[in-house]
């Protein structure tokens, strides 16, 4: 009988086609110098064969042919707005630790003679600059990406255990974004967004935060004329050790209050949302198949780093 939704392996093969296939699109873009060359209108269509063509599209695909329900896939259901805001406060204070995490990474790196190094986007030099770096770097693959990492991934991967679920999608999540120095940044980030998306029940609150966090990175790097991020607690060789501890002890806090608000969000949802048994069955694979996409994915990832 014919599994009604994603099972791990199939999940992980989907990720491995599109994080591969995202790899070969960088190097075609890349090497010929079409993004330097090309402006943002390359940098455009860059963005929308990567997004939707090889991000959005494998998983939705892969989902009709099999006759899957895409809502119950992509986790499109409503939400009460009070659970939409819990899902939303819950981002915000996650913040803090995240900042202090951010710190702690460049504190390591400057005790090592090393510095923090930010993803590299196209920063705007004009308001239609500006609108266009929106739609490609704010909207497009916040978008995609929630889809994929918080729908996909995490319906797939949920046969397996919820949080296993939660984990193995963040680390797929932090492995994508091709950055060592933020392994551990995105891992966290993410797994705050898996645990809010499996406790509501909904891609919604994801997908609105990533958008918020996004369109926020490219209008202040416009404004800053520079990378937001880079640098944001340090110079590259040292770090303001008072504002770190500052941070850290309203870190524990903030964790708190994200505890509480995820439990909260859970017992509002389970008696009229759907819960793990409501959901469709999972088609059952092999005790170990479905770790063989992942395994390949850290190869590819490796790969990248020290040959390409």
């Amino acid at each position: 009988m014919r599994s009604r939704a994603l099972n791990a392996s199939q999940a992980g093969w989907i990720f491995l086609f599109s994080y591969v296939a995202g790899i070969v699109l960088s190097e075609i873009f890349g090497r010929n110098g079409w993004l330097e060359a090309g402006g943002l209108g390359l940098f455009a269509a860059y963005v929308a064969i990567g997004q939707v063509g090889l991000n959005l599209s494998p998983g939705v695909a892969w989902s009709r042919l099999r006759g899957l329900s895409l809502a119950s896939t992509l986790r499109i259901r409503r939400l009460p707005a009070s659970v939409f805001g819990m899902a939303v406060a819950v981002c915000v204070a996650s913040q803090v630790p995240l900042l202090f995490l951010h710190q702690a990474t460049e504190a390591v790196l400057a005790s090592v003679g090393d510095a923090y190094e930010a993803s590299v986007y196209p920063i705007a030099d004009s308001p239609a600059e500006l609108a266009i770096l929106i739609v490609c770097i704010g909207v497009l693959p916040p978008i995609c990406e929630e889809l994929l990492f918080r729908g996909v991934l995490l319906t797939g991967y949920e046969g397996r255990g919820p949080m296993l679920a939660a984990v193995a999608s963040s680390f797929l999540f932090a492995l994508f974004h091709d950055n060592p120095y933020r392994l551990l940044e995105l891992f966290v980030a993410a797994l705050v967004s898996a645990l809010i998306v499996l406790y509501s029940g909904s891609i919604w609150p994801g997908i609105a935060v990533h958008l918020a966090t996004n369109i926020t990175y490219v209008i202040g790097s416009y404004a800053r004329q520079g990378d937001l991020v880079q640098g944001i607690s340090s110079n590259g060789h040292s770090v303001p050790w008072t504002t770190m501890l500052l941070t850290g002890a309203a870190s524990i806090p903030a964790i708190i209050l994200c505890a509480a608000l995820l439990k909260r969000m859970k017992r509002m949802t389970a008696p009229n949302g759907k819960s793990a048994k409501d959901r469709p069955p999972h088609a059952i694979d092999g005790p170990a198949s479905w770790t063989i996409p992942i395994l390949l994915a850290i190869l590819a990832f490796l790969a990248k780093q020290f040959f390409l």
